[in-house]
């Protein structure tokens, strides 16, 4: 079946932990949930009532069917490649700032695990999945194979972006007609501030985004911009808000919303999965 949205790239298990104290014990929450790029999008796209999927891949473990059965629960697909060879990657913030990222499995991400055809009112491809070797070449599939009026590309890192190459990362997303990117990650592709970066970009994909954090968010699309706010939410972990946004904000849009009605999508989904989080 078609659905509103496909989200390709990274899946990890999501974790977070209090700040240690040197020599104690510390006692706090300790939190664990399906994230990666690809199901915070997704699960994004799922509570605004749009059928999703993800792909990627995870191990053939515990975390892997519990990272499968949090998105079921949601109403996302989880069309997930098992790795008997490798764990389910996993990402934990310490602390509310320190980030300890483990790729695992998702990074052997191969084009066997996709389906011949990605059929979707949006399709979503993280940079994360681009932008390295291992899983390079199933993004790029994905990137061919998608049918779809909304293909978009997630920059993800700006560290990546450079290593691999800004010509060579516009080559690559082409065909894509949607760029998200946050500000340094836009200042990586362009050498410009957010503003000018958006209208840099604006002239070589169809709808570009800059991510600002708690500063809201910039659209651009040919020589006009637009910019919404986000609702101020007192959290420490802002991991997987600005994928959130790329979900809420690609739903919109393919649902033929205008480009500030799908700002202000997906800066509330992004203020949503902060909200779920805290």
């Amino acid at each position: 079946m078609p659905y509103d949205l496909i989200a390709v790239g990274d899946v990890m298990l999501d974790g977070a932990l209090p700040e240690p104290v040197a020599g104690g014990r510390v006692h706090g929450r300790i939190e664990l949930r399906a994230g990666g790029s690809a199901p915070n999008a997704a699960l994004a796209a799922a509570r605004l009532g749009a059928s999703a999927a993800v792909i990627g891949r995870v191990g053939a473990d515990a975390a892997g069917r519990l990272v499968a059965d949090e998105l079921a629960a949601a109403g996302v697909e989880p069309l997930l490649a098992r790795d008997a060879d490798a764990p389910t990657g996993c990402v934990v913030v310490v602390g509310g700032a320190s980030i300890v990222a483990d790729p695992g499995a998702s990074i052997r991400l191969a084009p066997d695990d996709l389906p011949s055809t990605l059929q979707a009112g949006a399709v979503l491809v993280s940079g994360y999945s681009l932008l390295q070797p291992g899983p390079r070449a199933a993004a790029q599939a994905a990137l061919e194979r998608a049918r779809t009026d909304c293909l978009a590309v997630d920059a993800a890192s700006a560290r990546l972006v450079a290593a691999f190459g800004v010509e060579r990362f516009f080559e690559a997303t082409a065909t894509a007609g949607v760029l998200f990117a946050n500000a340094e990650e836009a200042r990586t592709l362009t050498g410009l501030d957010a503003d000018d970066a958006a209208l840099a970009l604006a002239r070589r994909y169809r709808v570009v985004c800059v991510k600002l954090g708690r500063a809201g968010a910039i659209a651009a699309t040919g020589g006009d911009m637009m910019r919404a706010e986000v609702q101020p939410v007192d959290s420490a972990d802002t991991l997987g808000a600005g994928d959130a946004f790329a979900g809420g904000f690609l739903v919109s849009l393919s649902r033929g919303a205008e480009l500030t009605v799908a700002l202000r999508a997906g800066c509330d989904s992004a203020t949503s999965a902060l909200l779920e989080t805290d």
